[in-house]
């Protein structure tokens, strides 16, 4: 997860700062559509054959700190490690410290540029025991999933969160 977090820490600063200027639905509206085009190619049964170094993480945490500046960078980092071959227990800990990570590192690069404003900290306490209950949700059927289908539940989830994404935007 820190190699994947130096990289979204290279992307966040200006991400954010273009993304502040832009249209962010249109961003997240494609970035989403690219999130469903990699699905796709995970659901034929496409993974990532050789062990991926630091580089590959460092541009993976960018491609996810890009995309999180527009409100998704979770999708293409699940998308990536999903074409791992990684076990099941590392994949949702390293997503719950890198999701966590790349938060609290877009939080004040969004305050500095006018997206946050002082009500974000009555939200954040609103969000924290519904994050925990996820969190604990998320583990009970973890435990629950046989591990040879979760990388197929991983996919089907991006695709749903995508297209909701997308349904969101043009509805």
């Amino acid at each position: 997860a820190i190699t994947m977090l130096i990289g979204a820490g290279i992307a966040t600063v200006p991400a954010i700062y273009i993304m502040a200027r832009l249209d962010d639905a249109m961003a997240r509206l494609v970035i989403s559509g690219l999130i469903l085009c990699l699905c796709a190619l995970l659901f034929s049964g496409w993974r990532i054959k050789r062990p991926v170094g630091d580089g590959g993480h460092v541009l993976a945490g960018m491609v996810s700190g890009t995309a999180n500046s527009a409100g998704v960078g979770g999708l293409p980092i699940a998308g990536f490690m999903a074409a791992q071959p990684i076990p099941p227990a590392v994949f949702r800990a390293t997503m719950i410290v890198f999701l966590t990570g790349i938060d609290m590192m877009a939080l004040p690069v969004m305050a500095m540029n006018g997206l946050v404003g002082p009500d974000l900290g009555v939200g954040i306490l609103f969000a924290l025991p519904i994050i925990g209950a996820g969190v604990w949700v998320g583990s009970l059927y973890f435990e629950r999933i046989p591990q040879n289908r979760f990388r197929q539940g991983i996919i089907v989830l991006m695709t749903l969160l995508a297209v909701a994404n997308i349904a969101r935007l043009v509805l």
